[in-house]
């Protein structure tokens, strides 16, 4: 009787250790993503409220939605799905609409995300321009993780706002695709201060 009460006692303490590591390597992974996420830079040109337009709809343009250097093709258009996506769901957190003509719209969001360090040609640079830097750039490059955005008028010709995020690394990774919140607060840190809609 002895052995079994001192058998059942083991297997109980083992089962409360093992319960107890498994909380604290995932407290520390959480830890390591949160510390990597802070790392980030958010760069925007000016204050949204003093420069957008009192728009409350938006539209894509194909030559403002690009996802440069992936692995494949399939990637690419996943990638950009998924981005266009969420910045829909975040802008109708304010009241915005998504318009699929873009001539029915009042302004066009464009976006760039660069998988990998990627080199800029005159196209990109004059679409998207270059990040800032405090040194000068050689090469003009995209590092891995960025994350451009601008809002342009219906003829792009004009950029009323542009605003670039710089470290978030491994959306080519399906987990952090299927990953639900990361990008809202991503957005929220680039976004955050445009107005409510209409204003």
């Amino acid at each position: 009787m002895k052995k079994i009460v001192v058998v059942t006692y083991l297997l109980m303490s083992i089962f409360v250790l093992s319960a107890c590591s498994s909380t604290v390597k995932k407290e520390q992974e959480e830890s390591k993503v949160q510390k990597k996420e802070q790392r980030m830079l958010v760069v925007t040109s000016a204050e949204p409220s003093k420069v957008l337009p009192a728009f409350t709809t938006f539209a894509w343009d194909d030559d403002y939605s690009e996802v440069l250097s992936p692995t494949n093709p399939t990637q690419k258009n996943e990638i950009k799905n998924y981005i266009r996506q969420e910045l829909i769901n975040y802008l109708k957190t304010k009241g915005y609409k998504y318009q699929s003509v873009g001539v029915q719209a009042d302004v066009v969001i464009g976006f760039l995300y660069a998988v990998q360090e990627t080199s800029v040609n005159k196209s990109l640079q004059s679409r998207f321009g270059l990040l800032p830097s405090n040194k000068p750039v050689l090469k003009p490059h995209y590092p891995k993780g960025t994350l451009l955005v601008n809002v342009l008028d219906t003829d792009l010709q004009k950029v009323y706002w542009r605003s670039a995020l710089l470290g978030f690394n491994d959306l080519d990774k399906q987990a952090n695709l299927n990953r639900q919140g990361r990008m809202k607060i991503l957005l929220h840190s680039m976004l955050g201060r445009f107005p409510q809609a209409g204003r």
